[in-house]
């Protein structure tokens, strides 16, 4: 039976619609044969809708501005790989029939008509507690994961956390816990810079991994981009002002003018983590708890500061997990609570002399 992306009346034939250009997208869902003077402009196009039989594109016509493979979108992939490509006309669609018969490479038929975006931060060397919210991300229909910093610092297995954000995330932003991992601590209490000592030590250790692993590691941490910005999204560790160690608390609602300064800075929504604390903050100086919006929140005209939680270590009282789905498609974020095995993550942080007994009696009370 065939299919139709996104959910609609099937199209018709090529005279339904302005004909631009043609293109074909091949087996991986890129744009492997060259065409001339591709003729479109970002952000003007929509998408009417794609027919697929048996997972082959029969036709149809979509916005390539809002079709994602490999977490950017297909227009802007083009432009990025082939820069001789010319944007002129200013069509509104662009016409897919030449995909005719073209079976589509699993990742680029998930990511087809809109993305869901998983949002995690502040992990901080919590294995059991990643481990579960990846496993939980994994029935999501999760098109990406970002994670928005502090993968290490804290908890007992920084080499363990790295290399599964390596693996599963699509991109990773420098947290001030990875910052300090590379370079002198600042601002750090006596616990946290005992614990990011012991971390530096940890990712040198030979018995962690042979030393193309170990290198590895550090090669990742100190590539880490301080934000990261798409389109109207904003993405970093700690504010929009200060992407790395900048913190915004839910008490910041009552600094007007800091406020002001940092939506000023703020394309028009922004993630980020760095207090552990989730919730939306918005221009009306409000702190929304995810609690008191049922942990959905959708994505409206307004400007919106949202901390995604911490999935290793949270602070709000609350001993679970806790990361941020964006769904593209419905302009909605939900909150999702994890639990995962606390005890164990204590038991691993009390056998490490240099890992202060408070980072892991915290973990029970969420604080």
């Amino acid at each position: 039976a065939s299919s139709i992306f996104p959910s609609g009346q099937a199209i018709a034939t090529e005279a339904d619609f302005p004909l631009v250009s043609r293109a074909r997208i091949g087996p991986r869902g890129d744009f492997p044969t060259p065409f001339s003077s591709v003729e479109s402009q970002l952000g003007e196009l929509r998408v009417i809708g794609i027919i697929v039989l048996n997972g082959s594109v029969m036709g149809g016509f979509v916005d390539l501005n809002k079709v994602f493979y490999a977490g950017l979108p297909v227009v802007e992939r083009y432009l990025y790989n082939r820069t001789s490509v010319e944007l002129r006309n200013r069509p509104k669609h662009f016409l897919l029939s030449s995909l005719r018969g073209t079976r589509l490479h699993p990742l680029f038929c998930g990511n087809l008509v809109y993305v869901r975006q998983a949002l995690v931060s502040d992990i901080h060397g919590n294995l059991e507690a990643l481990n579960a919210v990846l496993a939980d991300i994994a029935t999501q229909s999760v098109d990406e994961i970002l994670c928005l910093g502090d993968v290490v610092g804290y908890g007992p297995n920084p080499c363990e956390c790295l290399d599964l954000v390596m693996k599963r995330c699509k991109l990773t932003i420098l947290g001030n816990h990875d910052q300090a991992a590379l370079f002198d601590p600042d601002g750090f209490n006596p616990v946290a810079l005992r614990a990011i000592y012991w971390t530096r030590d940890r990712l040198d250790d030979p018995s962690s991994g042979r030393a193309n692993a170990i290198n590895r590691r550090w090669d990742f941490l100190s590539e880490l981009p301080k934000q990261y910005v798409h389109n109207s999204f904003l993405y970093v560790h700690g504010s929009p002002r200060d992407p790395t160690n900048e913190y915004v608390f839910p008490e910041t609602i009552y600094d007007k003018s800091k406020m002001g300064v940092l939506f000023d800075r703020v394309p028009q929504y922004c993630f980020q983590g760095h207090t552990h604390m989730p919730g939306v903050f918005t221009t009306e100086l409000e702190f929304i708890e995810p609690k008191d919006c049922n942990n959905e929140f959708p994505l409206g005209r307004e400007k919106l500061m949202v901390n995604v939680g911490s999935v290793g270590q949270p602070r709000d009282e609350d001993s679970r997990s806790c990361y941020v789905i964006v769904d593209h498609d419905k302009r909605l974020i939900t909150f999702r609570r994890i639990e995962y095995d606390i005890e164990t993550t204590i038991k691993k942080i009390y056998a490490e002399e240099f890992l202060d007994n408070m980072l892991g009696d915290r973990l029970r009370a969420g604080r």
